[in-house]
């Protein structure tokens, strides 16, 4: 049985157009994949784990004037959003506190909106914590650990920021704990402890 050429040529123009889309849609995520990879080189190599916890630590500890560490790893990921995610974290407590440190926490990550960091906006998608150990306590006078003394400000000397300068605004979307023990202990009494199991707190603000 003889079958027609045309068959053959019928195919051929049918099969060309597919396989040259497909070919652009591999050449179009592998370009998207090499894009995200040099992104990813590029914060690596400006800021490498070793600098970013320095970073976080000098800023939480000119915020609070209490010492700040990130004991283990620091990772970044770059997709479906940015985020930071580093384990054995500690907060120091106030000099008259009954331990060194106020807050331990075995892992935290932040997921970050890439999107809205491009508009210059702060939006905080996810906070996920794991592994609380957090100590509330007062010195029996009138003193709160939880009540921070940043260093002193700029010298009055210092230019204003200019009037039309904008506010940073954060936005927080979503906390998630797992695991948190919070210890209050007024003066010399005995601590109180509250374990919680998890906990999913959820912003009402859709807009």
């Amino acid at each position: 049985m003889r079958v027609p050429r045309r068959l053959f040529a019928d195919r051929k123009a049918y099969a060309g157009p597919a396989q040259r889309w497909s070919r652009v849609v591999a050449i179009a995520l592998a370009a998207v994949a090499l894009l995200f990879g040099a992104i990813y080189v590029a914060i690596v190599v400006a800021f490498p784990p070793a600098r970013l916890a320095s970073l976080l630590a000098n800023k939480v500890q000119s915020a609070t004037g209490r010492e700040f560490r990130i004991d283990g790893d620091l990772s970044i990921r770059l997709f479906p959003s940015i985020a930071v995610q580093a384990r054995d974290i500690a907060l120091g407590n106030a000099t008259w506190g009954s331990r060194a440190d106020m807050l331990r926490v075995q892992r935290a990550a932040i997921d970050v909106s890439p999107g809205a960091l491009l508009k210059g906006e702060s939006r905080i998608v996810r906070i996920d914590v794991e592994g609380v150990d957090a100590l509330l306590e007062s010195d029996g006078a009138g003193r709160y650990n939880w009540q921070f003394t940043p260093p002193e400000s700029a010298p009055a000397d210092t230019k204003p920021a200019p009037q039309d300068a904008r506010t940073t605004r954060i936005e927080l979307e979503r906390v998630v704990a797992s695991n948190v023990l919070v210890a209050y202990r007024d003066g010399d009494s005995a601590a109180r402890t509250l374990t919680i199991k998890t906990l999913d707190l959820r912003s009402n603000d859709n807009g």
